[in-house]
């Protein structure tokens, strides 16, 4: 008998949750790393429409790291560029600190809790 208040109690967490957590990494700003080695990182500026972090990749190698001006998006894309006979590969991703060497669990952390707050709904 209690068990649908319960679920849609924590139906309404889990969105509060969700909500918070987009807002704050809205509010906050994004930080990316911005050295090719991975060790620096620095804050995006959403004002002049950098949404998103951006790894270069030249010759299968890290060549850059930062921020950029794609899209949001929960989960990472890749694009390949040919500039000059040099091709370039740029994966764009929108968590913070997302484009490290490994990652980092905020880069799944979004994509997890809608799939989630999907499974509670249906």
């Amino acid at each position: 008998m209690y068990v649908q208040p319960l679920v849609s109690a924590i139906q309404a967490i889990f969105i509060i949750i969700i909500t918070f957590s987009i807002l704050l990494q809205t509010v906050d700003g994004l930080e990316c790393y911005s050295e090719i080695t991975g060790d620096q990182y620095g804050r995006c500026k959403e004002r002049e429409g950098y949404r998103t972090c951006f790894t270069k990749y030249s010759n299968g190698e890290i060549s850059g790291r930062g921020c950029a001006t794609k899209d949001t998006i929960f989960s990472l894309h890749c694009e390949n560029h040919v500039m000059k006979g040099i091709q370039e590969r740029f994966c764009y991703c929108s968590s913070r600190l997302c484009n490290g060497s490994g990652g980092t669990i905020e880069t799944l952390f979004i994509p997890i809790l809608i799939t989630s707050l999907i499974t509670l709904l249906t």
